[in-house]
């Protein structure tokens, strides 16, 4: 079976914030779960969501 990689974009001022929370408390994320930090969701660009999937994220 392949290995899943799951890339989670999350906007600087809500969900990340939870993230972060969730690591500190030692929180179990799972190994496959990638977090990358940007400014608004409304900002996500093509090139950043290609640039995901072209490095293997499903």
């Amino acid at each position: 079976m392949k290995d899943i990689k799951i890339i989670l974009f999350l906007c600087n001022w809500g969900p990340y914030t939870a993230y972060q929370t969730l690591q500190d408390k030692e929180g179990k994320i799972p190994t496959e779960i990638k977090m990358v930090r940007i400014p608004c969701t409304g900002r996500i660009s093509k090139a950043l969501l290609f640039k995901a999937f072209e490095m293997g994220a499903d």
